[in-house]
């Protein structure tokens, strides 16, 4: 049986050095860390549906954390947000 993990930020450093590494799905709990509590200060874009912060990982990597902000969208909208 497969022990199932939360992913941490050296898994989110491994998947970004590495693009042979299988994407997966990140906890709010982290993106919440490495954006400061999708803080003001982080935010550097806005969308109709999204939010952009500067993520910052502990390796000093960064990253752009895009939170949704619209729950009321269609799958080809959802979809085009991921992409």
């Amino acid at each position: 049986m497969h022990r199932h993990t939360t992913p941490t930020q050296s898994d989110l450093e491994c998947m970004l050095r590495d693009e042979k590494v299988e994407p997966k799905a990140l906890p709010l709990s982290l993106l919440e860390d490495i954006s400061n509590g999708f803080s003001d200060e982080r935010e550097i874009g806005r969308g109709g549906y999204a939010v952009v912060y500067k993520g910052m990982l502990e390796n000093g990597a960064i990253v752009a954390v895009k939170r949704l902000s619209n729950t009321h969208m269609c799958e080809k909208e959802f979809q085009r947000e991921l992409n």
